[in-house]
């Protein structure tokens, strides 16, 4: 059943009459006789009665005209409503942000500029989801003096926004040597064994951890995959450290069997962070301005 059909029953209807009708939608009597005829055996019952030159609806033609009038008027009012929203922008697609984040509080301030959260599955960096057009903004630590992460990003069209700073905690379990230390110097970490429990980010983590507490310490990196951060709640890390964020940090969970050192020499392991983009999305970097705006202001 076409609904350019059921328009013309209702314009037959409202004339009764088929040159008139014809007429106003622009066809010839021939085809809309042929056209309406269809519809009846469609249908399988009559919509008119024909009693000579004069035109009748018919009372089960009475009723479908209900029905389609009805029919029509949601189409176009659907029509309508998606056609609003069809020329509407997107929203921006973001990399999750952590609920005690200061970056998500900044967020939920700002007005006018749509978006929307998107789940990373473990197997995905921010910078390939991005790369891969699944997001369109997301938080990194800063890679400007990494050649290989500034080179790839720019290769792509990728540009780095300063936002703030991350922390890095370390974490060892209680019958590790360090695990007794009150506090730990950065010459207790030389020749550390370290696990990055992801392989898709393997590379950039240890380039961070490097970046950040010197290349100079002979650490030792090993890759032990889990499919979900959550199973930190559980993994033994035997002889060897795991050095992360503090949301990575929580999924310890407090454990008892787990000694966790947010600080190296008496200070806390900062590495500057912000948020990447494509340069050529202007509608990111709209949300990213306003963002950074709450952030300057919060």
């Amino acid at each position: 059943m076409r609904i350019e059909t059921l328009d013309e029953f209702v314009v037959l209807a409202k004339h009764l009459n088929f040159t008139e009708a014809a007429k106003e939608l622009f066809v010839s009597q021939p085809s809309l006789s042929t056209h309406i005829a269809g519809l009846e055996r469609e249908l399988g019952f009559n919509l008119f009665v024909r009693s000579g030159s004069m035109l009748y609806l018919t009372q089960a033609g009475t009723v479908f005209l209900g029905c389609a009038q009805e029919m029509l008027s949601v189409l176009r009012k659907g029509l309508e409503e998606s056609g609003s929203v069809a020329t509407e922008l997107p929203p921006v697609s973001m990399a999750g942000l952590s609920f005690d984040s200061p970056y998500y509080r900044a967020l939920m301030r700002v007005r006018d500029q749509p978006f929307v959260f998107v789940d990373m599955i473990e197997e995905v960096t921010v910078l390939r989801a991005l790369e891969k057009g699944i997001i369109d903004l997301g938080l990194h630590f800063d890679y400007s003096d990494i050649p290989s992460i500034r080179e790839r990003a720019e290769s792509h069209g990728i540009a780095f926004m300063p936002a703030g700073s991350g922390t890095l905690n370390i974490s060892v379990m209680r019958s590790h040597p360090l695990a007794a230390k009150e506090r730990l110097t950065r010459e207790d970490l030389r020749g550390l064994r370290i696990t990055i429990t992801s392989g898709a980010h393997y590379d950039t983590w240890k380039l961070l951890v490097l970046h950040t507490l010197g290349e100079d310490l002979n650490f030792e990196f090993n890759l032990y995959q889990l499919r979900s951060m959550r199973n930190l709640a559980f993994l033994d890390l035997g002889d060897s450290a795991h050095v992360c964020g503090a949301e990575a940090t929580a999924c310890f969970g407090g454990r008892p069997d787990v000694v966790t050192f947010e600080e190296v020499d008496g200070k806390v392991l900062h590495y500057p962070e912000g948020f990447i983009c494509r340069q050529s999305d202007h509608q990111a970097r709209t949300l990213l301005d306003a963002l950074l705006e709450q952030l300057g202001t919060g």
